[in-house]
């Protein structure tokens, strides 16, 4: 990595660039921005370019209003291929991904920095995802359901090598080394891009006290949505991108083996439900073993309904 301080007051202080996709997004994008314009890293340290990735939506009067925001506009749609041309004009030796959608807590950036160099041969920083509700008093079933399962960043690091990209950090050298992101990809490229750098050897690290907040789905059409999206993403993976670089990471078996799993033990998250502290009631971890297993059937769903349309398509071709 390179030998430059993240410390400000060092004479050579790193610039990190923020990158923030947004599509049709602009009142949770204006959060997003307010929390990004009052970081405790020193402002002349940072840029914050946001990539509008629908040409029809005329962003320019909102960014204005803030002094660290750059406006890129991507027609190519997808957040993959908005990143990308979010990086394509970053200049900061380290890159912290967010979310249009995400609020960043006011000492982000310097602690993800902070553990980037705290971390030897470090190439990822997966931090904190915080779910909130709409009203805290009151949380419905969905959003007690995705407390729990929505962004195990933990466990995607360990298990996959890989953070969701709503939080994470990596020095521009590393993207340098092993390329952007699968702009092709709708779901998925954030797998697919933490196993190139996990391939490449550097180090990742899971670092809870770099947080972001982002909001709970609140409806099963919002749940459905981003179920079919990511089941699309795994199955892209599997059949219309090259192998990974950690060969056996995301294989057909491990989708298929889903699928069993999915349809005939779908209670196998009760007793990470039962024991989990963040639910407080009986009457809550009642409701979210009913979601786990309704959301379950529905993936198996959508896992089907991937697996006879590429049937069809080999068929007529």
């Amino acid at each position: 990595m390179p030998a430059v301080s993240i410390d400000p007051m060092s004479a050579n202080p790193m610039k990190f660039s923020v990158i923030v996709p947004t599509y049709c997004d602009a009142e949770q994008l204006e959060l997003c921005l307010k929390a990004l314009e009052h970081q405790t890293l020193a402002s002349q340290n940072y840029e914050v370019i946001v990539v509008n990735n629908n040409v029809n939506d005329n962003l320019e009067p909102l960014i204005e209003r803030f002094s660290k925001a750059i406006l890129v506009v991507e027609p190519k749609p997808g957040s993959y291929s908005a990143r990308n041309a979010g990086l394509d004009i970053a200049s900061g030796e380290i890159i912290a991904f967010t979310d249009a959608d995400c609020i960043p807590e006011p000492d982000w950036l310097e602690k993800g920095g902070a553990r980037l160099a705290a971390t030897p041969n470090c190439g990822l920083v997966a931090g904190n995802i915080r779910l909130f509700y709409r009203d805290p008093d009151a949380p419905n079933p969905c959003e007690l359901y995705e407390q729990l399962f929505a962004f195990p960043q933990k466990r995607f690091l360990e298990q996959d090598h890989y953070g969701a990209t709503a939080n994470v950090f990596t020095y521009r050298q590393v993207i340098d080394d092993v390329g952007g992101f699968d702009s092709e990809l709708k779901s998925g490229g954030d797998l697919h891009w933490g196993q190139k750098v996990y391939a490449a050897g550097y180090a990742m690290v899971y670092a809870p006290e770099v947080c972001i907040n982002h909001p709970a789905r609140s409806s099963i059409q919002e749940l459905h949505k981003k179920l079919r999206r990511v089941v699309k993403g795994h199955f892209s993976l599997i059949h219309e991108t090259s192998a990974l670089p950690n060969d056996g990471v995301y294989t057909p078996w491990r989708f298929y083996g889903g699928l069993v799993g999915d349809l005939f033990f779908p209670f196998r998250s009760v007793p990470m439900i039962v024991t989990d502290a963040r639910l407080e009631s009986f009457s809550q971890r009642l409701i979210v073993i009913g979601m786990s297993i309704f959301i379950r059937y529905l993936k198996a769903f959508e896992r089907i309904v991937q697996t006879l349309a590429q049937t069809r398509a080999s068929l007529s071709g």
